[in-house]
């Protein structure tokens, strides 16, 4: 029988090594341990600072003053060996026992900070993810993710938060390609707009980096032209409503942003970026006929943007 600590989550007995809950598939917490606490030094399980044996294994253990107990007794337990710490560690300080490094988190369930290991932390990573667009979903998309969530659980047990991330986005990239070419329909390319932006943020989470900068340049032209909400003029005027009014156009600096930092991951020259810029609108948005030409909208992006210069690029050759 290996060391048994408690789940501070659902309560269930499990392994000292063990990294998740085997019975509520929670992440493990290592408790910090007090003065009035002494680590096994064979086992490394937390025992009273009045024990003698260690309960788990025998072992004696230094049951000298207290005072000398509140100086040599660690406050804190590496996730990955369980080896007592002299301090509080930085995140992402490597283990003076194991050399493996230790991260410093919180998760959105326990706002504590917490001692976890690397895998530990990319899961609590996912979980403040999940948490964030949560927040973005209307209360059908809501319902629709936890009914997805409880079908896993009854499933597997446990909940996947890579998983649930992945359900996540194709509850919001279902919703935008519905509400889409309603927006349109309705006049309302305003919202249209937004649609588009949240696909373009969702290519850059997803890792597709190619497509999400083209669908930032796309939204780059798109907030050049000025989309309008008026659906009661697209209703009045059909068709001669434009939708559309470049003196309303502006570029919105988080858009600028993300765009150049996928233009640096690229490391393009403004060739580059000039021939995505023209391929893809052409071929994505010209049946909208935006009334800023596309000649006109690149002479507007162009200044904004930081490109690799000629000598850069040829460099790295």
């Amino acid at each position: 029988m290996g060391v048994k600590m408690q789940c501070i989550h659902c309560g269930a007995n499990v392994a000292g090594t063990a990294k998740f809950c085997q019975n509520c598939g929670k992440i493990v917490l290592r408790a910090s341990v007090s003065s009035t606490q002494n680590i096994c030094p064979s086992c490394r399980l937390i025992n009273s600072a009045a024990a003698k044996f260690c309960k788990n294994c025998g072992t004696p253990l230094d049951t000298q003053s207290a005072s000398l107990a509140e100086v040599s007794t660690p406050s804190y337990v590496c996730p990955n060996c369980g080896a007592g710490l002299q301090k509080e560690p930085r995140s992402k300080t490597p283990c003076p026992s194991c050399k493996k490094l230790i991260y410093v988190r919180s998760s959105p369930a326990h706002r504590k900070k917490m001692l976890v290991t690397q895998e530990q932390a990319d899961e609590i990573k996912e979980q403040w993810a999940i948490y964030n667009e949560i927040k973005m979903l209307n209360d059908a998309e809501k319902e629709q993710y936890w009914k997805i969530r409880a079908k896993m659980v009854g499933r597997d047990g446990k909940e996947s938060p890579q998983k649930l991330h992945a359900a996540l986005h194709d509850i919001r990239r279902s919703s935008y390609n519905e509400l889409a070419p309603q927006y349109i329909k309705e006049g309302n390319f305003g919202l249209w707009r937004n649609t588009r932006s949240g696909i373009a943020q969702l290519l850059k989470e997803e890792g597709k980096f190619t497509d999400a900068l083209e669908a930032f340049v796309e939204l780059c032209y798109i907030d050049l032209n000025g989309p309008q909400n008026n659906a009661p003029l697209r209703a009045r005027l059909g068709k001669k409503f434009q939708g559309f009014d470049p003196r309303d156009g502006s570029l919105a600096p988080a858009i600028i942003s993300r765009t150049n930092e996928l233009v640096k991951q690229f490391a393009l020259t403004e060739h580059d970026v000039k021939t995505i810029f023209f391929t893809h609108n052409q071929k994505r948005i010209s049946g909208l006929k935006l009334p800023l030409s596309l000649n006109e909208a690149w002479l507007k992006l162009e200044p904004k943007l930081a490109f690799e210069t000629k000598t850069q690029a040829a460099s790295k050759k």
